[in-house]
Order: C-alpha cells, then sequence, then structure tokens
C-alpha cells in the first residue's frame, strides 16, 4: 500500500513539473513562472504608438468632436457661498475648460478650405483676428507675462523683444523675428495685431513652405498667460519708442531726483 502511495505521489510530482515546464512565454528556469497568466499578456497600446487597426494609424483615440470637459474638481455649492478668494482658481479652470469665446482662448482663427488649412506665402490665412487683448490689462498679468517672455521668449527674441536672444543668434542664425519691427507694432497688418501674436506664441509660425519655423508654446502657457505675455510685449515695443513727454508728471519729478 505504501508502495502504491509513493508511486501516485511521484507520478503526480512529475506531472506538475511537466506542467510547469510547459508555461508560456518562460525562458528561464528561474522565478518567478507564469501559472496563472490573466491579463499580464493581454494585447495594448503604448502612448504615441502606430496601431493597424484603426483607420486613422493612431493608437490614442480623439476626443469625440463637441466634446466638452468641465467641472475637473467638485467642491460642495454650499461652500462657494460668497465667491470666496481661495477658490478663484477653480473658477478660472473651469473657464478656461470650456473656452467661450474665440477671441480670448484662440487670438485668431485659421481659414479652412474643405477641412484642409489653407497657407500663403507669408503664413496662414485666418478669418478672423482679435484686435485687442481681451482681458484686463492689470500689473499682475503684466508681471506674470514679464516671467513668461523671459522663459520662454527671450531665448530666441531676446529680453528687448529685438531678435537677438542667444538661441536666435546661434541656432537659427539671427533670424529670429525682430519683434520691435513696424509689422508686429502696426494694428492695422494682419501680423501686428494683438490676436496674431496670440496665435503665433501659442501654436507657432509656419512659413509657406508648410516648415515649423518657430514652436507653440499652448503646451507651458495657459490663454491668460500668453495675453500676458502680449501685453509685456507691447510694453516693451512702447518703451523703445516712448519719449519724454509720454511720462506721467508725477513719475517724471521722481526720476529727475534720481
Amino acid at each position: 500500500m505504501k508502495t502504491r502511495t509513493a508511486q501516485i505521489l511521484g507520478m503526480s510530482a512529475l506531472a506538475g513539473v511537466a506542467a510547469l515546464g510547459g508555461c508560456r512565454g518562460d525562458r528561464s528556469d528561474a522565478p518567478p513562472r507564469q501559472i496563472l497568466p490573466d491579463m499580464d499578456d493581454a494585447p495594448k497600446f503604448k502612448p504615441q504608438v502606430k496601431s493597424d487597426f484603426y483607420t486613422d494609424g493612431r493608437s490614442m483615440r480623439q476626443v469625440v468632436p463637441g466634446t466638452v470637459p468641465f467641472a475637473r474638481v467638485s467642491v460642495d455649492r454650499d461652500a462657494l457661498v460668497g465667491n470666496p478668494t481661495w477658490y478663484a482658481p477653480f473658477f478660472a479652470q473651469r473657464k478656461s475648460l470650456l473656452k467661450d469665446g474665440w477671441e480670448m482662448y484662440e487670438g485668431a482663427v485659421v481659414k479652412l478650405d474643405h477641412g484642409v488649412e489653407v497657407y500663403e506665402t507669408a503664413g496662414q490665412v485666418f478669418e478672423k483676428i482679435a484686435e485687442r487683448i481681451p482681458v484686463p490689462v492689470t500689473e499682475e498679468l503684466l508681471a506674470r507675462g514679464e516671467e513668461k517672455f523671459n522663459i520662454y521668449c527671450a531665448a530666441c527674441h531676446g529680453y528687448e523683444a529685438n531678435g537677438k536672444g542667444m538661441v536666435g543668434v546661434a541656432w537659427t542664425g539671427g533670424t529670429a523675428a525682430n519683434l520691435l519691427d513696424a509689422q508686429y507694432k502696426d494694428r492695422s497688418l494682419k501680423t501686428g495685431k494683438d490676436g496674431y501674436l496670440f496665435y503665433v506664441a501659442r501654436n507657432g509660425r509656419i512659413n509657406g513652405g508648410k516648415q515649423q519655423m518657430m514652436p507653440g508654446y499652448a503646451h507651458a502657457l495657459d490663454a491668460n498667460e500668453t495675453w500676458g505675455v502680449i501685453a509685456y510685449l507691447r510694453a516693451l515695443q512702447e518703451s523703445h519708442s516712448a519719449t519724454e513727454a509720454d511720462i506721467p508728471a508725477d513719475k517724471k519729478a521722481g526720476m529727475e531726483q534720481e
């Protein structure tokens, strides 16, 4: 009886070892062994990879047209009585998510030809462009704009916006735009409108050959910050063409004393 039991146990052990040897995907006898694969080997897509499954070749699916994200955070309604200042950033986020108003969030709208972007020698053709900055220009906005301009714009365009930034000179051979030129100051021109400058700051600039001449910074700047950059740029432009007559009387007296 003992011999029979030992034989059965031995056969069971051998069967177990044989089963382990057939584990799918095994390349080594070292643990861990994949006994229950479950979802371990399920097919999946990695970000930014090509897919032959979808007709557009993208593995990452695009947002359904007309989708409106909203309510990034949920706050009890009673906590918002009196519009407390601590919640102001969240209100701004909710407003930004809705993107209500092309002037504020696009600055300019590219003209489309049957759904295809239209280009001309000097760049894109626009259906409409915001003439003026659509937000109140405050000291806070200017300070924020100066900070962001110095981080993202000055490398190419220079701290004075004259196109002589270190990267602009060394990398582009001095072809970075001089934003003090009349074409970027005269609001009667397309390139001088606030909305155009806003659009380029966020989306970059493409030449007639559809080559990306400047990257966009929408990934780093929200709409309000971008308008701050445009407001600060306008201040830089004015500072280079200002005269003594433009100095307020109360400020002028203090400057003369200094």
